[in-house]
């Protein structure tokens, strides 16, 4: 098949642009979290407990839309390096709150500053103007996305 019939053409069709930059940044970002020994993953809990002090995997996961069960494994890799705490929840034991120790608040504190200076070179690349439309835009298009999977996870449970 040559490329005049290809159904799709990748450099103009939206959803590869964006996985292409999700990698791109992704990428970039791993060396600021390696150098700090941290997974994304890891990162991204560190980032959600400083945020959100006494959070839950639960919480973590459902906010950055990960698998628990690489949720439960940066957990447990971080509480190994002893960057994070954990305590029962106070009012429903079955959970357990997170909170990070002095130590992970410094990893935290200087991986932060990194990121935010990869961010803002990032930015840059963007006139003012163009970074707002782009968040409004990115927003739609999750909020977009979520109800199109939705769709289409309804229409898959109602065909089995």
């Amino acid at each position: 098949m040559g490329p005049e019939a290809a159904a799709l053409q990748l450099d103009t069709f939206l959803p590869y642009r964006l996985a292409v930059l999700a990698s791109l940044t992704a990428q970039a970002l791993s060396v600021i979290h390696a150098a700090h020994r941290l997974t994304h993953a890891e990162w991204l809990i560190l980032a959600a407990i400083a945020e959100q002090p006494r959070t839950t995997a639960k919480a973590i996961g459902a906010t950055f839309h990960m698998q628990k069960a690489k949720v439960s494994r940066g957990v447990a890799a971080l509480l190994r390096r002893k960057l994070i705490n954990s305590a029962l929840h106070r009012r429903d034991r079955r959970l357990v709150e997170l909170q990070l120790t002095p130590e992970g608040g410094a990893i935290y504190q200087e991986c932060a500053k990194a990121v935010a200076e990869f961010a803002t070179g990032l930015e840059s690349a963007l006139e003012r103007g163009d970074r707002a439309a782009l968040v409004r835009g990115l927003d739609r298009l999750a909020k977009a996305a979520m109800a199109l999977g939705v769709g289409r996870l309804a229409a898959a449970g109602h065909r089995s």
